[in-house]
C-alpha cells in the first residue's frame, strides 16, 4: 500500500481496506466473465499485455485483444 498510496493517506486507506468484507469483494469479477460488467468508460484507460501466442488477438481485427482496446479507445473519446 505504501507504494501506492500518499503517506498523508496511507492510514485512512488501510482503515478503509480493512472494513471490506470478503463476500464484498468476491462480487467483483476480474476474469473474462466479467467484462460485460465493467464496460469502459471516459477517463479509463487500458493495456494489454500479450505473449508471442497470443500476437494474433492484437493484430487481427477481430481478435480479441484488438477488440477490447478498440472499445477502450471509443469509450475514452466518448464515442462508445
Amino acid at each position: 500500500m505504501r507504494a501506492l498510496v500518499p503517506e498523508d493517506k496511507l492510514a485512512r486507506t488501510i482503515e478503509i481496506i480493512g472494513k471490506i468484507s470478503y463476500r464484498e469483494l468476491m462480487r467483483f469479477r476480474i476474469g473474462l466473465d466479467g467484462i460485460p460488467n465493467r464496460p469502459p468508460g471516459i477517463g479509463d484507460s487500458a493495456i494489454s499485455l500479450v505473449v508471442e501466442a497470443e500476437k494474433n488477438s492484437l493484430l487481427a481485427p477481430d481478435g480479441f485483444h484488438h477488440a477490447q482496446l478498440d472499445a477502450a479507445r471509443r469509450a475514452v473519446r466518448g464515442r462508445d
